[in-house]
């Protein structure tokens, strides 16, 4: 809920579970709190002309990808620190 107040419902959607493989979950099965989620980093627009090419977007790890880094950045670190403040305990 804390992400649809940040960004707007229609811009959080649940995504189905993978199997990729994630270190990070060492932390959670050691009792350490942890919270992922996936950001989008790419515009719908610039997505919108990977479609119309017929053509998939690059992969996180490809050497094509780039993110648009300003909405990036500012959609990340607002959405990070409501999490963030969501999950303290409240005094």
């Amino acid at each position: 809920p804390v992400l649809k107040r940040i960004v707007g419902e229609n811009n959080v959607e649940e995504a189905e579970p993978t199997m990729g493989g994630e270190d990070f979950s060492q932390y959670g099965l050691s009792g350490v709190p942890i919270f992922m989620y996936r950001l989008g980093s790419v515009s719908a627009d610039r997505l919108a002309q990977y479609d119309k090419a017929t053509r998939p977007a690059p992969s996180l790890h490809s050497p094509l990808y780039y993110p648009d880094a300003e909405a990036t950045l500012t959609t990340g670190i607002l959405t990070s620190v409501a999490s963030i403040l969501e999950f303290l305990p409240k005094k």
